[in-house]
């Protein structure tokens, strides 16, 4: 090693560029895969780490709906709730979007009296201190103020409002609104208040939502000042937002206690947790995580073979002098370890280079529609992906440069019968089958790899080409793919031309004989079916339901099996059916709660579309079931 040392000091002013091609190489494209792997990891987890800055509520339950109960909002029943064992903080949230109206309309083409988006407040914090909205453009509106508002983009769009706009509202009292000669709102209202848009909002539900989700989503939300104001007389409905002791693990008895205080809000009631919410933005955001990752492993491989051969040909240039060193009567530890010391050196300053390209490519990621939420864009540093990537570059690189070392070593060429360069074995065997020599010339050129100075890293360089061709081949193909499915929509579900949806209760359900007897006689209307969504467990897991007739001519696309064919039969999304662990022709119990469970046969799996009811975790591509109305009440 004395020797080897010297050699290294003596040859590094010639040496040098060489080390600085393979330390800027290997921390430049290693640095590049790093940063995609650890910003996979990053995006994968971006939607739980954005919900967690939000000071999330662990389950929200409805508890006054007033066209169903009639009693009004009670402070005393959220109080009670409060109170109930394992809750450790429970925010109101009441919504007054039957109690007010617009004094005139704010948008072009709007109708006076037209109800607005969604207009929700807390007297407690909700939406401010819990499940926290996130800032998009403008400012929070102030607490203490009556006359500051805060809208989604969409609401604000649908008012046709803007950042620093007015409008004016009229909220009723709910004795006014139940009121039988109450129509068209023409009583005095309770308040008139002009409220100014400071900030336009997001809130987690709809960082991930699909384009169904996104028509309905649009909320105002007013300050505690202003709700105060109106909570005992203009509540149009409440639900609460309880933060649990324990997380989840309580959540049955929370459950059951709080349903002894509610009312019996029916299908109107209910309540719901974040879980749901966390797995589909999961599930939506895994392609680009997938994407980032593979770029990520397809950077490191390419690190890896460029920079093997950049080590390898470093390594062999000395092969020469290796023999004149063998002359001189230097051993085989000598030999093989002269040149390694500068080339393990540049693999290993390199790899410290990727390490810092990596940590500063971190703000990149996560990408995605978490990014313009995600609390914290500044560095970050994923030890895992990081020391597991720096290892594996010194770990490899080293052994390869002492591998190639070892093999051309004079001593090694010696024992194996001289350095003489047998060239590629391909070559010889077209030489033996009689191919002409201008052929196993060329085939000889190609794969040769020659031997001292003019040695070629042939193996490295073929399996480069062949890891860019594939690369390319598969991104062309992933491509055509992806514009292939979403030129067609019945390849996820969508395989009707219209879609005429209605009602938030059964009073505004679409009128089924008159609707019948329209379509029936419509000359450009082919097949339609009437269909209503629920929801159901099925073998004690919660689906969101398609409900339909048996044999209806219109349906999501089968995958698999036959379509619903009797009341005692289910379809499912495949992702539904892989979650229950069962096959095309299995059983499920299923339990609605309006009838006695019963036990479904799966008769087939369809592409299920993304679309929904009113309140209700809609369907989406692949998720969900298809049951016959028999299972619900009237």
């Amino acid at each position: 090693m004395r020797e080897a040392s010297y050699r290294f000091r003596a040859c590094f002013r010639d040496r040098w560029g060489g080390y600085l091609a393979l330390v800027l190489l290997l921390g430049l494209v290693g640095g590049v895969a790093m940063a995609a792997v650890a910003g996979a990891r990053r995006t994968q987890s971006s939607f739980p780490a954005y919900l967690a800055s939000t000071n999330p509520g662990d389950l929200q339950a409805f508890t006054e709906f007033d066209p169903i109960s009639g009693t009004g909002y009670s402070p005393k029943v959220d109080r009670a709730i409060a109170r109930v064992r394992y809750v450790r903080r429970a925010a109101d949230v009441i919504g007054f979007d039957g109690t007010l109206q617009p004094l005139g309309p704010a948008r072009q083409g709007g109708i006076p009296g037209e109800a607005p988006p969604s207009v929700e407040g807390s007297p407690d914090g909700e939406y401010f201190t819990q499940d926290r909205v996130s800032l998009v453009q403008g400012r929070m509106a102030d607490p203490s103020r009556s006359d500051e508002v805060v809208m989604t983009a969409g609401a604000a769009a649908e008012e046709g409002l803007h950042i620093g706009s007015a409008q004016r509202l009229a909220f009723f009292t709910t004795a006014q609104v139940n009121s039988p000669s109450f129509a068209g709102y023409p009583a005095k209202p309770y308040l008139v208040i002009t409220l100014k848009l400071v900030g336009i909002v997001t809130y987690s539900a709809q960082i991930v939502q699909d384009d169904y989700a996104a028509l309905g989503d649009q909320l105002a939300v007013l300050t505690p000042a202003l709700v105060r104001r109106l909570e005992s007389c203009c509540a149009y409905y409440s639900y609460v937002s309880l933060q649990l002791d324990g997380g989840m693990r309580h959540e049955a008895a929370v459950l059951s206690a709080v349903r002894k205080i509610t009312p019996d809000l029916g299908q109107a009631g209910g309540s719901q947790t974040n879980a749901p919410l966390v797995a589909e933005a999961e599930r939506t955001i895994r392609p680009e995580d997938i994407a980032f990752g593979v770029f990520g492993l397809i950077a490191a491989l390419a690190a890896l073979v460029i920079s093997g051969q950049v080590v390898s040909r470093l390594v062999r240039r000395n092969a020469e002098d290796g023999a004149v060193l063998r002359a001189l009567g230097a051993g085989p530890a000598m030999t093989v370890s002269d040149g390694l010391i500068g080339v393990v050196g540049a693999v290993v300053t390199g790899s410290l280079l990727a390490v810092a390209v990596a940590v500063g490519l971190s703000p990149l990621a996560p990408i995605g529609p978490v990014r313009p939420v995600y609390p914290d864009r500044g560095i970050a540093l994923d030890w895992t992906v990081l020391g597991l990537g720096f290892v594996l570059l010194v770990v490899a690189l080293s052994g390869l440069a002492v591998a190639v070392a070892y093999r051309a070593s004079p001593h090694r060429a010696s024992r194996a019968g001289g350095d003489v360069e047998r060239g590629s074995s391909v070559a010889r065997a077209a030489a033996a089958c009689g191919l002409p020599p201008t052929a196993v010339t060329g085939i000889r050129s190609a794969l040769g790899s020659g031997s001292g100075r003019e040695a070629a890293p042939v193996r490295s360089a073929l399996l480069g080409a062949v890891i860019a061709v594939v690369v390319v081949v598969a991104s062309i193909t992933f491509g055509s793919s992806l514009s292939f499915l979403v030129s067609r929509p019945a390849l996820y579900g969508w395989n009707w031309d219209y879609a005429l949806l209605a009602g938030f209760s059964a009073e505004e359900n679409l009128p089924a004989a008159e609707t019948a007897s329209l379509l029936d006689h419509d000359p450009v209307v082919a097949h339609w079916a009437g269909v209503y969504f629920e929801h159901m467990k099925l073998d004690g897991q919660a689906v969101p339901a398609l409900v339909s007739r048996p044999n209806a001519p219109v349906s999501p696309p089968l995958l698999s099996g036959h379509g619903l064919q009797a009341a005692s039969q289910v379809v499912l999304g495949p992702v539904t059916l892989a979650q229950l662990h069962k096959h095309v022709g299995d059983t499920v119990v299923a339990e609605t709660g309006q009838r006695p469970p019963v036990r479904l046969r799966i008769a087939g799996t369809a592409t299920l579309p993304t679309i929904g009811g009113s309140g209700n975790s809609s369907l989406q591509m692949g998720t969900g079931a298809i049951v016959a109305p028999d299972l619900f009440s009237a």
